[in-house]
């Protein structure tokens, strides 16, 4: 029986960093008797924010660990740029972070201030997303308003953008996109481009993200729609289980997973380690 490829949140790796020594060291066993761990970039980035610089190196020391000799998958927007680059171009994907991989294989590299800084990047992607949900919840009312014309449920929102990517998608990742590959998006294309498992999944995290944020009639905390969390789904294809312990996260990458045909098994780290400690 084939291992299965496992991706984790950093808020299940870092439970997993945090078990008592014997514990940890039995759920690492456990891990790599059915599965092969996967370190994100994301997973390295997240952590080298950690002010604590003991903390910060002993976490990055652990997850190098974990890893052992594969390379990080790359970021979210890393693996859609590439996965565009390829679609237009064609080529052979590179889903691997070796700055990420370099971090792990030495941790004293990632300094205070350069700690201060990622801090200060990852807050300025927040506040941007932030402020691009304030856009689209101010479109919708605009014009929907605040009757009976709104969409209803999620699963309709879900239909509006994917029945209709090329009005309904295509002006959220025109711009990115160009940005990435130097050329157009052509509205025609857009159908094309969501057949990429990784950008089809993603969408539909995105979405999730904007009916709790824009198109619901209560706006939902940012805190259960994370620009970091929300991008995660991006993994989904990639692995056959991603673990998580933020119950917000794992409501968006359910909701992501409908539309991912690898059918990944999303679940918290509680559920996988209360089977692996059996």
């Amino acid at each position: 029986m084939p291992k299965e490829l496992l991706i984790f949140d950093n808020s299940a790796l870092s439970r997993l960093f945090e078990e008592a020594e014997r514990d940890r060291s039995a759920l690492l066993n456990g891990l790599r008797v059915f599965g092969t761990p996967w370190i994100s970039a994301l997973n390295v980035y997240e952590t080298a924010r950690t002010p604590s610089a003991d903390l910060r190196h002993a976490k990055l020391r652990f997850y190098g660990e974990v890893s052992g000799d594969i390379p990080p998958i790359a970021d979210p927007m890393a693996l859609l740029a590439d996965a565009a680059r390829t679609w237009r171009f064609g080529g052979q994907p590179e889903p691997c972070d070796r700055i990420a991989h370099q971090i792990l294989m030495t941790p004293q590299a990632v300094t205070d201030e350069l700690s201060a800084a990622m801090t200060a990047g990852m807050k300025d992607q927040e506040r941007a997303f932030r402020e691009m949900t304030a856009q689209i919840r101010e479109a919708f009312l605009t014009a929907y308003g605040a009757g009976d014309r709104r969409f209803k449920t999620e699963s309709e929102l879900m239909l509006f953008f994917f029945a209709m990517p090329e009005t309904a998608i295509h002006g959220l990742i025109a711009p990115i996109f160009a940005h990435w590959t130097g050329s157009a998006l052509a509205p025609t294309e857009t159908s094309d481009l969501l057949r990429m498992p990784v950008w089809r999944v993603f969408m539909a995290g995105q979405i999730h993200a904007l009916w709790l944020r824009a198109a619901d009639k209560n706006i939902a905390s940012p805190k259960r729609t994370g620009i970091f969390d929300t991008d995660s789904a991006a993994y989904l294809p990639f692995c056959d289980r991603f673990i998580t312990q933020d119950r917000a996260q794992l409501a968006t990458l359910i909701a992501a997973n409908e539309f991912n045909a690898r059918r990944t098994k999303v679940e918290t780290y509680d559920e996988l380690r209360g089977r692996l400690l059996l």
